[in-house]
């Protein structure tokens, strides 16, 4: 099973592009980093996590170096 990879924000419908950070929760609901800011990181419709839904193609800002 694979998450759907939705091009749009639910709730201002930003429009994502390949560097985009997006939010999911658990039934794959989706907002941009300002919405799901604005949220509190709690999806409204399920009310489940928003995390950053990771990206199809990892670059060298996956990978964080210093922890």
């Amino acid at each position: 099973m694979s998450l759907e990879m939705k091009t749009n924000c639910e709730k201002c419908d930003y429009e994502f592009h390949s560097k985009s950070n997006a939010f999911i929760c658990v039934k794959e609901h989706t907002f941009c980093r300002e919405c799901a800011e604005n949220l509190f990181y709690v999806c409204p419709n399920c009310n489940g996590e928003l995390v950053v839904r990771p990206k199809v193609k990892a670059d060298e800002n996956t990978v964080i170096r210093d922890r």
